[in-house]
């Protein structure tokens, strides 16, 4: 997806200067503002979903996570489509494809997901963090009842014990 003409507008508008188009992929396309900022414009996610969605990372951001979060200066939409104004992330993607047939991670790739679930499983939780449902279909963490901590494990099991045989019969022992 390019960033339409009537995008283009509204960030002008909205007082940014859109410029190179940085990527598209699943949830969106991110488009340079200059000053260390960027746009996300989501292919589908509404302004309710993405004030939630804000409201995690400010509080992944104070929890004393060793990695950066993503930081939400403003919700932007026009019509039923959404855009958010962040601050610029540093660093790379850990991958260009992804979907069925990407190549397999490699050790760095796995590496660099195993410390941030990590770094996520260390943080102080709040009841705030379990605003945010973490994968599409999972239910939202419950803190008041179940630490932060434990409901991450059981997202990551979750998927393991459902595709067990398979990975069991793929992965070497």
């Amino acid at each position: 997806m390019s960033v339409s003409e009537r995008w283009t507008d509204l960030l002008r508008e909205s007082g940014y200067e859109p410029g190179a188009e940085l990527g598209s992929g699943m949830e969106g396309t991110v488009v340079s503002l200059g000053d260390d900022l960027v746009a996300k414009i989501w292919h589908s996610r509404g302004a309710s979903e993405l004030e939630t969605l804000q409201t995690f990372y400010k509080v992944l951001s104070r929890s004393g996570a060793t990695f950066e979060a993503p930081d939400i200066l403003q919700i932007l939409c026009l019509q039923e489509q959404c855009a958010t104004v962040e601050r610029l992330l540093r660093g790379r993607p850990l991958s260009t494809s992804t979907g069925p047939g990407s190549p397999t991670l490699d050790d760095h790739q796995i590496d660099c997901i195993t410390a941030v679930l990590g770094s996520l499983a260390a943080v102080e939780a709040v009841p705030d963090m379990g605003v945010l449902p973490i994968l599409e279909g999972e239910p939202r963490f419950d803190t008041h009842s179940t630490p932060f901590e434990l409901s991450l494990a059981h997202l990551v099991q979750r998927p393991v014990d459902k595709c067990h045989g398979t990975l069991s019969y793929t992965l070497p022992t």
